[in-house]
């Protein structure tokens, strides 16, 4: 059998969970299909390939996505990777508009209220410091030159394991705006 037909057999296995062999047989026999207990077993060694419509449906007996129960490692490992992006980006877009909500409720207050020079200070320090200056405090990429962050490395080249063409990509951008931070583009200074 081929590698992704082993592949699907390690994903049926890791999603059956602690469900029982015979139980996924039984769900797909409801469903018209005739399988047995040794079915399942010889789909999750990779020696009995998969049709698509018993993937779809076996993917839904178990409440995954399809693409998960057909994937390779690597490929679900991608899938995992790009949604979680796409939930953090997503999710700092909210938390850059809290704070802009933030920021605005404080001048609001600050222009409502008589306050002491000590607050203006405070005020005006609160208001200088955007979301994009925010960012900046806490960029990994900065993390990573300091040292805070650390990739695992080959021991004999010192090399980052798994670093390819995507991998310095990222290293890469994370330079250039550490560059550009660090010629005054983004001062604190009000």
């Amino acid at each position: 059998m081929s590698d992704r037909d082993e592949a699907i057999g390690q994903n049926l296995a890791r999603f059956r969970g602690e469900r029982t062999q015979q139980d996924i047989a039984d769900a797909m026999r409801s469903l018209g299909y005739k399988w047995s207990q040794a079915t399942v077993w010889a789909v999750e060694k990779g020696e009995r390939p998969m049709r698509l419509t018993e993937a779809i449906d076996v993917a839904g007996i178990l409440g995954v996505d399809v693409s998960d129960m057909v994937s390779t490692r690597t490929e679900g490992m991608f899938r995992m990777a790009l949604s979680k992006m796409m939930d953090a980006y997503e999710n700092l877009g909210k938390v850059v508009s809290d704070y802009e909500n933030a920021q605005l409720l404080l001048s609001i207050a600050a222009d409502a209220a008589s306050i002491s020079e000590s607050q203006a200070v405070e005020t005006r320090d609160w208001l200088n410091l955007t979301a994009a200056r925010v960012a900046e405090r806490v960029h990994v990429g900065k993390k990573i030159a300091s040292g805070d962050m650390r990739f695992e490395k080959d021991p004999k080249t010192g090399e980052i394991l798994g670093r390819g063409p995507w991998v310095d990509h990222l290293l890469l951008a994370w330079q250039i705006d550490g560059e550009a931070g660090s010629h005054g583009e983004h001062s604190e200074e009000g």
